[in-house]
């Protein structure tokens, strides 16, 4: 065989060699990188349970401040929340998501105990809470409450979730492909702006 046609067989051959040590060692590799991928999921599932239940904590603790609630306690968290943006977006939602259920939350305990409204969601709760509370029955109020604002945060968090598709498509896609516009969507603010400045 001429020099050329010899190397490039010796090529071929290394090629060939190369292609049955992978495919040797396939399920090896295949089995190694399922590893790898539930080791990344399990440390993922843990980061998630750990920012959960930060936000929890920060939530409860920002809502039990008195007229503070869920917005003040999201303003102050801008500075970190581009930190925890970084390392994945995923925890950042997980967090903020926590900080506001459980601030709406915390606000029914300064509402029902101190005849103060933790914030306007609240202001409800204060009108029929702390008259029980002076009546010995703070714990009847408190359970009723935190009852009602969970089953209600289940029910019509599922139901968002469960729509968000089409929620997506009605708000996104332009009025010729069956959605609103963003000049319809322009008008129905302006109109709740001008029926709240009405009203008030």
């Amino acid at each position: 065989l001429p020099d050329h046609c010899f190397k490039s067989r010796v090529r071929q051959l290394k090629k060939l060699y190369q292609t049955l040590s992978i495919y040797k060692y396939k399920n090896t590799i295949i089995t190694t990188i399922k590893i790898k991928y539930k080791e990344k999921n399990m440390e993922f599932y843990i980061f998630a349970v750990l920012a959960l239940l930060a936000g929890i904590v920060y939530g409860l603790l920002i809502g039990i401040i008195p007229a503070a609630g869920a917005t003040t306690g999201l303003v102050a968290l801008f500075p970190f929340i581009v930190t925890l943006k970084s390392v994945d977006p995923y925890l950042a939602v997980i967090f903020i998501v926590a900080v506001v259920a459980a601030s709406t939350t915390g606000d029914t305990f300064t509402s029902v105990l101190l005849g103060i409204p933790g914030a306007n969601s609240s202001a409800a709760t204060m009108v029929d809470g702390f008259p029980l509370a002076q009546q010995g029955k703070a714990t009847y109020a408190l359970s009723a409450a935190v009852t009602v604002s969970t089953v209600n945060g289940l029910f019509w968090g599922s139901l968002t979730f469960l729509l968000l598709p089409w929620y997506y498509d009605f708000i996104i896609l332009p009025p010729v492909q069956g959605g609103v516009g963003q000049a319809e969507l322009f008008i129905l603010c302006l109109l709740a702006f001008v029926t709240v400045g009405f009203v008030s």
